[in-house]
C-alpha cells in the first residue's frame, strides 16, 4: 500500500515496544526469581475465581460477545451505585484511552502528558493531529 493513501498523522504513530520477557532478563543477567513490575502483569497469577470464570466462558467462545457488556455494566453500576450509562467498557486500557481521545479531543486542542507515560496517550493525541510537546525538563505551564 502506498503511504500517500494513509492519513499523515497515522504515519506518525509509533509501535508499542513492550518490556523484555522475564525469561530474557534472566538469561541476560544470569539471575532467577524475577518479579516483573510493569506491563500490568500479576506475579501471583490469576485468582482461582477468575480461572473458574474463564473455564465456564470457554463454552461460549463460538458466540459473538455482547459489545455493550449489558450484564457486566448492570452489575458494576449496582456495585458502585451509579447509573449504567455512566460507565465505559473496552478491550483493555488501550481501547478505553482511544475512545476517550476520539470522543473529547478536537483538532487544534492543546494536549499535555507526563514524561514517561503510557504510549497510548500520545497515540490518541496523534490521531487527532495534536502536538505533544516534551516538557520533561521545564514542567507544565497551564493557562486558566
Amino acid at each position: 500500500m502506498s503511504e500517500d493513501m494513509v492519513r499523515k498523522n497515522v504515519l506518525l504513530l509509533r509501535p508499542y515496544v513492550p518490556g523484555k520477557p522475564i525469561e530474557e532478563v534472566e538469561r541476560e543477567l544470569g539471575i532467577t526469581d524475577i518479579i516483573k513490575m510493569a506491563s500490568n502483569e500479576n506475579a501471583l497469577g490469576p485468582s482461582p475465581r477468575a480461572v473458574e470464570a474463564m473455564k465456564k466462558a470457554v463454552e461460549e467462545v463460538g458466540l459473538y460477545p455482547d459489545g455493550n457488556c449489558f450484564a457486566l455494566r448492570r452489575e458494576v453500576a449496582r456495585h458502585l451505585g451509579v447509573e449504567p450509562e455512566n460507565l465505559i467498557f473496552g478491550n483493555g486500557s488501550d481501547d478505553v484511552i482511544h475512545m476517550i481521545g476520539l470522543t473529547f479531543l478536537q483538532c487544534g486542542d492543546d494536549c499535555v502528558q507526563g514524561d514517561v507515560t503510557f504510549s497510548q496517550y500520545e497515540a490518541a493525541a496523534t490521531l487527532k493531529r495534536l502536538p505533544l510537546p516534551s516538557r520533561a525538563d521545564e514542567g507544565f505551564h497551564l493557562r486558566r
